[in-house]
């Protein structure tokens, strides 16, 4: 029940922060070991928060081992050695209290204690004693993640911590500001100066001047009223037309990223719009697929993505399976 499909896949972020942690072809890596080829100095700084971020690493009451932060650090860039700070494919399983076998729990809604990172670490540290090639399951696992169904709705601690799977939306070019975008314009402010002369020296001549009885009225501020209303029209007519055209172009986007996508929940395969992915989640992704969020690689057969929009790299990468690429990084195995 985890991804087992050949496909060719283009990454796409769709989640605030870090969006489903499982099973979905980004960076693999291996877990903390005393024989990786990072030293704890290298995994301390991989989890340190960069300057600004420092909101994303603190999480009051989180259920959960690790903080959206520290997911991120797997990302952007791709970091082996904060994959292997948070305890490999297992450790990132325990912290997130979810199963790659059958992934979230349906019937999740408050969860009860808490995972501490060093109990994510020591799950880790466990199956790879027993282990060599393939760990064993840890039912404890399944255990934290059953919750009693709430009637405010399910998931909701973990849609607290980490919430949904949507990129913050961007909101449209105000009005005002598209009109004095469209009024920045060299011919426009320069009409704008001639009106304002035009306009002055009309009223200084009705206002200002005597006139004869039985003289026409002055009808000089006329030229430069009309050249001031020109201009409100021009501006007018064109920020119309961009907002417009700035709103069709959300609402397509939109509707471009709605879709529905394979999720493995309580070990049966669900089809769940892109939107409710939760970090913890298991996608099985088939050929053709288009990854809807960042996550790890857990199996699969000549799995091959196109990071194009993301990297620039034309070329399809290839992605293994998180188990085997630790196995590579412990350097008494890699020999």
């Amino acid at each position: 029940m985890t991804p087992d499909t050949a496909g060719r896949d283009r990454s796409y972020s769709g989640s605030t922060s870090v969006s489903s942690n499982l099973a979905v072809p980004t960076t693999p890596g291996g877990a903390s070991s005393a024989t990786s080829i990072f030293s704890l100095d290298e995994r301390e700084d991989a989890l340190r928060p960069d300057p600004g971020s420092e909101a994303d690493f603190t999480v009051p009451d989180n259920k959960f081992a690790f903080s959206p932060g520290q997911l991120g650090k797997m990302l952007n860039p791709k970091s082996l050695a904060a994959y292997v700070a948070l305890g490999g494919l297992h450790g990132i399983e325990r912290g997130l209290r979810s199963d790659i076998d059958a992934g979230l729990s349906v019937d999740e809604a408050h969860l009860d204690g808490t995972v501490t990172f060093s109990e994510a670490m020591h799950c880790y540290k466990e199956l790879r004693e027993l282990d060599g090639t393939a760990a064993p399951r840890d039912v404890r696992t399944r255990q934290h993640i059953v919750g009693a169904t709430g009637s405010d709705g399910t998931f909701v601690d973990r849609k607290r911590v980490y919430s949904d799977n949507r990129l913050p939306e961007k909101h449209a070019t105000p009005l005002w500001k598209l009109m004095w975008m469209a009024y920045n314009d060299k011919i426009l402010i320069l009409l704008t100066v001639a009106a304002m002369i035009s306009l002055a020296l009309g009223l200084y001549e009705t206002l200002g001047a005597d006139h004869p009885p039985g003289s026409p009225p002055p009808v000089d501020w006329i030229e430069g009223l009309a050249i001031c209303i020109a201009i409100i029209i021009v501006v007018l007519v064109g920020s119309l037309n961009d907002y417009q055209k700035e709103r069709a172009f959300v609402k397509l986007n939109a509707k471009k990223d709605d879709r529905q996508v394979k999720v493995i929940r309580s070990g049966k395969s669900f089809m769940i719009n892109v939107y409710e992915i939760l970090v913890g989640d298991v996608l099985h992704l088939e050929p053709g697929d288009m990854v809807p969020a960042d996550g790890i690689f857990i199996s699969g057969h000549n799995v091959k993505c196109d990071e194009s929009s993301a990297t620039g790299e034309s070329d399809a990468l290839k992605k293994v399976g998180g188990e085997q690429v630790l196995r590579l990084l412990e350097p008494s195995r890699s020999s």
